[in-house]
């Protein structure tokens, strides 16, 4: 039997390695994925705010008019892109940013340095991170809360190092652990998928033709990222549990997330039978979460500290 402290090394080492490639460009990083086009964005933004103009930027700051923005925390935070915009947009002063990948962490503070940013990065594991108790107003998650396994701790902490009336603001995925799939939304996929013509089922990178979609294995999920998605639809009960959920807004996922991965550049935003395909799927989306045929697979989240 293994030791299961090694069996959590070798995951962290695993999910280190993953995420300092995707910073290089290395293995099957930085892939199009279904937020590099405009108009699936266009779409999630108007079932979050209702104007499919506002970003989540503006969604936020609307929803945050009149509380302390001084300091905040991000978790997961990568290079420091999500938090240079919060800045931006005048959603945070400060900022402390933990992270695990150190070439991550390292850009990070050269571009923070170079825009002068106050981000101050830490890297840290946030699965047995402390943060400072009772000092922030905001603590953000952005598409991080899916990566943690140790979900009680990280909310639990979270919810201690918020001032009180502090907000958490969360943008996750909260569709299935380790994407796997339901019947009957793989059986949708794959009905969908035979529907679109072969030139626009072809991987770009390998030439292969998407003929299917499967849940991928549990060992595949474990040996290319064993953090992703870990406990992900265990993330709003959770967060219920140390805090009042104030917003939550769903914004699909269940369609456009499978069926696009490797494949969404593929599809011209400019060429209008394409552009009108992708807006018929998420039509077919829409309606089939609104019939509870399917579920939404992504949310935005504010939540105050209880």
């Amino acid at each position: 039997m293994r030791d299961p402290i090694v069996d959590q090394q070798d995951d962290l080492c695993k999910t280190k390695t993953f995420w300092d490639n995707y910073q290089t460009g290395g293995g099957n990083a930085k892939r199009a994925s279904w937020w590099d086009s405009p108009i699936i964005v266009a779409e999630c933004q108007r079932r979050i705010s209702g104007n499919a103009n506002m970003d989540i930027y503006q969604f936020f700051k609307k929803c945050l008019q009149g509380r302390p923005l001084e300091k905040g925390i991000s978790i997961c935070s990568g290079s420091g892109e999500f938090e240079r915009t919060l800045m931006d947009n005048g959603l945070c002063r400060q900022i402390d940013a933990y992270e695990l990948s150190v070439k991550r962490v390292e850009e990070g503070r050269t571009m923070a340095e170079k825009g002068g940013y106050n981000i101050r990065f830490y890297r840290e594991d946030v699965n047995q991170a402390v943060f400072r108790p009772d000092y922030y107003d905001i603590f953000f998650s952005w598409s991080a809360l899916h990566h943690i396994e140790n979900l009680e701790g990280v909310i639990y902490n979270a919810r201690r190092c918020l001032k009180k009336k502090g907000v958490l603001v969360a943008q996750e995925y909260i569709g299935p652990n380790r994407f796997q799939w339901t019947h009957k939304q793989l059986e949708i996929l794959n009905r969908v998928l035979k529907c679109l013509p072969v030139r626009l089922r072809k991987d770009p990178k390998t030439g292969n033709v998407k003929k299917r979609i499967d849940r991928p294995t549990i060992n595949h999920m474990k040996d290319t990222d064993p953090s992703e998605a870990i406990r992900s639809n265990e993330i709003i009960p959770a967060l219920q549990k140390h805090f009042n959920i104030i917003i939550l807004k769903y914004f699909g996922g269940a369609i456009f997330h499978p069926l696009f991965d490797h494949i969404m550049s593929n599809f011209d935003p400019e060429n209008d039978t394409e552009a009108a395909l992708i807006r018929m799927i998420l039509l077919l989306e829409r309606v089939m979460t609104e019939e509870k045929i399917l579920k939404d697979n992504y949310a935005i989240i504010v939540a105050e500290r209880k």
